[in-house]
């Protein structure tokens, strides 16, 4: 029942939040660069943690896996907007999980690690779920990045190979990436900024192939949502519609 119910919420609250910034994007060409927005005007969600739960949550981060305090900061970043969404806390998201968090409740081995200095990759994509736990394909995927800043300033980085941070041409050369390692490794990283590892388990594999290779379907058809979330130094978390021009 309450399966059900959550995807009801799914195709009624996403369709009328996000519908604007669904369809709205440039297929890659050469030398034309997808227009990305952020709407800043309303969040979709925002909550406060305490100032000093962040900061401790930041130094533990530092301290467990040996990262720098940058990195550190944008992975509390990460790790805080999958905590109130999981937990059913942004109506936008009602139903949806990280692809991480799927593959880890499907048993699946997934290690997250620092890969590279680079901060590039994508964050998190958020997906629908069947009653058996993978991803119900009739629900499009939530593409997101995650900020820190204690300037409270959210802005999507220029990058030099593939334009701007959840741009049509950023997501489809993340995924591209993606694709090539998996053929390339035994192990399969989902970006180049975190390194979430799949590992032994065959099935696992095969549905991690399959469920890129959905992911870009979706993409190419225009088929997909994309937010970013913002994390201030007073502990303030927003997140919000992110729109191609």
């Amino acid at each position: 029942m309450l399966f059900k119910f959550n995807k009801m919420r799914i195709s009624f609250v996403v369709a009328l939040t996000l519908l604007i910034s669904s369809f709205s994007y440039v297929k890659a060409t050469d030398g034309i660069c997808e227009v990305i927005e952020v709407d800043k005007g309303q969040p979709i969600y925002q909550t406060k943690f305490k100032a000093s739960a962040v900061q401790s949550l930041i130094q533990k981060q530092q301290e467990n896996y040996k990262l720098t305090f940058a990195k550190a900061k944008g992975k509390v970043g990460e790790l805080l907007a999958r905590n109130v969404i999981e937990n059913g806390e942004v109506e936008t998201f009602a139903g949806y999980v990280s692809i991480t968090t799927m593959f880890k409740n499907q048993g699946c081995t997934i290690q997250e690690t620092l890969r590279s200095k680079a901060d590039q990759g994508i964050d998190d994509i958020y997906v629908a779920l069947q009653s058996d736990g993978w991803i119900d394909q009739s629900f499009p995927p939530i593409f997101h990045e995650a900020k820190y800043d204690g300037r409270c300033s959210l802005k999507l980085k220029d990058t030099v190979t593939l334009c701007r941070q959840l741009s049509f041409q950023w997501l489809d050369g993340n995924l591209k990436k993606v694709q090539k390692r998996y053929a390339s490794v035994a192990d399969i990283c989902l970006n180049d900024h975190n390194q979430f590892t799949i590992t032994s388990c065959t099935g696992c594999k095969t549905k991690f192939k399959e469920n890129i290779n959905w992911l870009s379907d979706m993409l190419a058809d225009g088929d997909f949502y994309r937010t970013a979330s913002l994390l201030c130094a007073d502990g303030t978390l927003s997140i919000y519609n992110v729109h191609g021009l």
